[in-house]
């Protein structure tokens, strides 16, 4: 995806500019071809829409490049350079957006997008206004600044699964950029030097580095198909580890990740709570206005306590109103506090529903903590966190209960606002 020169070598030098863009442009295709087809058998992954744009965009570019030195250069100067320059711009632009999507899952937001389509649509026209050497570097600023917002973005925002692929990306986008600025260089000098002639100055460096940058667009999209690549393991992961009704963790993807913060507690002498949330009379919620109705209560929950835990926090569905939440680095006292403030919050929720009556619910929450000395098991938490949730529900429920050692404690009770 090179910013490519201005100056056409004669096709009969062994490795000229003919024959590299028409290498270029055929992979390219290629690619597009790929890439799009990925796109439309899965419609749900905009970035992947965003990477077949930015190609497509590319091989546009390419071909209008292709008419340097076959055409006028009254045509192949505003064409083949502020023309392909301002579509550079927009390849880099729809690069950026493709990655943020991957990376963060949300569209173009902020300045960046309206700031780098207005300064396109002014700087290109007005470039004949600049000197004759300063036109090329002027030009290709769009497209600089836009290429090291990517790398920034996928040095900074990169999160798991992506950090591998986003850290190798930004890499090759880096290389990429400082070539860019290098080729840049050469034609200013050689246009300053030997004017628009073409075939005036046939500077090796040119085709080098136009090589080279023809070499790293082919790992722009090796790293865009290994972003799908990674997209979709992690998606098939999720769905083994996931409730599909409600996208909480089911119990057995919640025993793994229990059994490795038991494991770090113990090594390092932290603390580890465990919370176990099940929804009052949610049997007759279900009889009284269909499962439709239970099953928004269930998503609505979910995203109630997503709303209220910490990141590294982890929420799971066991049973059909059952949920267990396991605070890693929580001790008891900090989830006292927690699950008084969830189980405030659910009383005082609502949740829409289709037939534009609000669904309101309660839930009965026990609470346990991992016991001290490392003799504690998964199996002996849950089942005393469990002993706590129906010790709630047995005195009346919409009620918070700690299990000790020796008999539930019963921490909130309606009945005494």
């Amino acid at each position: 995806m090179a910013v490519t020169g201005i100056i056409a070598l004669p096709v009969s030098s062994p490795m000229d500019y003919h024959t590299l863009f028409v290498t270029s442009l055929v992979s390219r295709i290629l690619a597009v071809i790929v890439l799009s087809g990925l796109a439309f058998a899965n419609r749900t992954l905009l970035g992947l829409r965003w990477f077949s744009l930015a190609l497509l965009l590319w091989v546009v570019r390419t071909a209008i490049e292709m008419l340097r030195g076959q055409a006028p250069l009254a045509v192949t100067i505003p064409l083949c350079t502020y023309g392909a320059n301002a579509i550079a711009s927009f390849v880099y632009l729809a690069m950026f957006l493709g990655f943020r999507w991957f990376l963060l899952r949300t569209g173009p937001r902020g300045r960046l997008v309206p700031a780098l389509v207005l300064v396109s649509m002014t700087l290109y026209p007005s470039e004949i206004f600049f000197g004759l050497w300063t036109r090329y570097p002027v030009g290709t600023l769009p497209a600089l600044i836009a290429g090291f917002a990517s790398v920034h973005l996928l040095l900074t925002r990169a999160r798991q699964p992506f950090v591998v692929v986003a850290r190798v990306t930004a890499f090759f986008f880096a290389l990429f950029l400082v070539f860019t600025g290098y080729r840049t260089v050469v034609l200013t000098h050689n246009i300053a030097a030997r004017g628009l002639r073409v075939g005036a100055w046939p500077d090796p460096q040119i085709l080098v580095t136009m090589l080279v940058l023809m070499i790293l667009d082919f790992c722009f999209v090796a790293s865009f198909i290994w972003f799908y690549v990674v997209e979709t393991q992690f998606a098939l992961r999720q769905q083994t580890r996931t409730d599909g009704l409600t996208g909480a963790l089911n119990g057995r993807a919640l025993e793994v990740e229990a059994e490795r913060e038991m494991a770090r507690c113990r090594r390092n002498g932290g603390a580890l709570s465990l919370i176990v949330l099940d929804i009052d009379y949610f049997k007759q919620l279900n009889d009284a206005r269909g499962h439709d109705a239970g099953d928004v209560a269930l998503r609505s929950l979910v995203c109630l306590l997503h709303e209220e835990l910490r990141l590294h926090d982890l929420v799971a569905r066991t049973g059909g109103e059952e949920f267990l939440i396991l605070l890693p680095e929580t001790s008891l006292a900090a989830a006292r506090v927690l699950a008084a403030r969830i189980r405030l919050r659910i009383e005082q929720s609502s949740f829409g529903y289709d037939d534009g009556l609000p669904i309101c619910i309660t839930a009965s929450l026990g609470l346990a903590e991992l016991a001290a000395g490392g003799n504690d098991t998964w199996l002996a938490l849950r089942r005393r966190g469990d002993a706590a949730m129906y010790a709630a529900k047995r005195l009346g429920r919409n009620r918070v209960v700690e299990q000790t050692e020796a008999s539930p404690v019963l921490l909130f009770d309606p009945g005494e606002r």
